[in-house]
């Protein structure tokens, strides 16, 4: 294949030696970006030598179709981010940022008297502390609900999941509905 160039920075160090993966990022010839995805095994080579480590190579679009399929009718939106807040996958207005501080920075506005600055200061505690973390922003005239998550406990990344307010208060309505007539 294309030779690769990997970043300078590894994105995700899960220590080959000790968990048997790791996860980095580079470019290949063309300029796309890609996940290089690590283990560490032991096949035999055609010299008679024994291989260190197995690398696989995909495309983030292609990673990016995989987890995220995007239908054109679909308000939710999920993107991936490191523990600095910078994208590792963005999806629809968020993909115009690398980095998810900047964007809330530019595009957010705050709901219930929060500013920009608590959004952020909230969000980077939950990931220092390892917690998950909701609330309500504001985008435009969009109320949305937002909820990040840590991906795995070895993997400093999360994803971070938008959906618009109002369906999710029509989705809530619908469970009322739903067991105000089972209980009648």
């Amino acid at each position: 294949g294309d030779n690769i160039t990997p970043e300078d920075k590894m994105v995700v160090n899960c220590n080959c030696a000790s968990n048997n993966h790791m996860v980095h990022t580079g470019y290949n010839e063309k300029g796309e970006r890609l996940f290089i995805l690590g283990k560490t095994v032991g096949y035999e080579m055609q010299d008679g030598k024994k291989s260190d480590v197995l690398f696989a190579v995909l495309p983030f679009d292609y990673f990016n179709e995989a987890m995220f399929l995007s239908a054109p009718d679909t308000k939710i939106t999920s993107h991936i981010i490191d523990a600095e807040g910078n994208y590792i996958i963005a999806n629809g207005s968020a993909a115009k940022y690398t980095n998810l501080y900047d964007r809330i920075a530019n595009d957010v506005i705050g709901v219930n008297g929060k500013d920009k600055e608590e959004y952020i200061t909230e969000i980077k505690q939950a990931i220092e502390q390892d917690k998950d973390y909701s609330s309500l922003y504001k985008i435009g005239k969009n109320v949305k609900r937002l909820y990040m998550v840590k991906i795995a406990d070895q993997i400093d990344w999360y994803v971070f999941t938008d959906m618009p307010y109002e369906e999710l208060g029509d989705v809530i309505n619908g469970l009322y509905e739903t067991r105000y007539i089972t209980m009648l």
